[in-house]
């Protein structure tokens, strides 16, 4: 709205809250805007006459007043830059902790984005190509894909509003194995006798994982294995007719080593083979 007092003068007014701001688009139109009242048409003379002042039901000649032809309206806009979006939640890059056992469509995080100026549009991208991880513009959602894979996985975000400002931010997802894990070797011994000659279960390997999709296999390894030993199904076994002998050897240290092809656990067995006695008879006195 103009007043009388501003007309022939150059009035400018400034829009300080940025809420209140429009974005311009290419294409954009300056121009007058009168709701509900007749516009003012760009090319069309008129003649326009201004009354001094008057008094009312007094007659007027309009004789007297000069006609002004050809006035002149000029409006010119000086745009701000507007401001600039906001990745909220990834001020700075974030990283995050998961398991290899992470299920499918496992909600990482979701972006949060702002703009001071309300009425511009945000476009949310995820401008990093991975197998792993979905990205959705609407939800603005980061998921899981499929099995992650071991190591470090950098997504990068961008949001852009109307005018083409930017931001952007990172998502670092640290993907770490659940390793094997062997429970029943805390006191990990057996004893037998030189003169064991029937095959004989050792232990059994107690092992499990935590990520369901791995299989974890063992190995066990010393120099009598091969010959004397023999491992089957998570059972160690001492063969029958092992052919042992306390004065050969009478201690033997294996390694038992499952691993899911990522990590591994180790332990330590010993075995320890004892003389075999000579028989006696115990009440037989010398002088019988």
């Amino acid at each position: 709205m103009r007043t009388d007092a501003e007309l022939d003068t150059t009035v400018t007014r400034s829009i300080a809250n940025s809420a209140q701001w429009i974005a311009v688009q290419n294409g954009d139109i300056l121009g007058w805007y009168t709701p509900g009242l007749p516009m003012v048409t760009y090319d069309n003379g008129q003649q326009v006459r201004k009354v001094a002042g008057s008094v009312v039901t007094s007659p007027y000649d309009w004789g007297s007043v000069a006609a002004t032809t050809g006035r002149d309206y000029g409006m010119h806009a000086v745009l701000s830059p507007g401001n600039l979006p906001s990745i909220t939640n990834l001020a700075t890059q974030l990283t995050l902790n998961y398991n290899d056992d992470v299920a499918t469509n496992t909600l990482v995080i979701p972006l949060t984005v702002s703009d001071a100026d309300i009425s511009d549009t945000l476009t949310t991208t995820m401008t990093t190509s991975t197998a792993y991880f979905t990205f959705s513009s609407t939800t603005l959602e980061l998921r899981t894909a499929q099995t992650l894979s071991i190591g470090t996985h950098t997504m990068n975000f961008r949001v852009t509003d109307t005018c083409g400002h930017s931001d952007t931010g990172t998502v670092n997802v640290i993907v770490t194995n659940n390793p094997p894990v062997i429970h029943n070797m805390a006191s990990a011994t057996a004893t037998i006798n030189e003169a064991l000659v029937v095959e004989t279960e050792l232990f059994a390997i107690n092992v499990t994982n935590a990520s369901a999709g791995d299989f974890v296999t063992c190995e066990v390894t010393l120099s009598l294995y091969a010959s004397r030993c023999k491992y089957k199904n998570m059972e160690f076994f001492v063969k029958d007719q092992p052919g042992l002998d306390y004065d050969t050897a009478n201690k033997y240290d294996l390694v038992i080593e499952c691993t899911d092809t990522k990590d591994e656990d180790t332990k330590g067995f010993t075995v320890y083979i004892t003389r075999n006695q000579q028989p006696s008879f115990d009440n037989l006195q010398s002088n019988y």
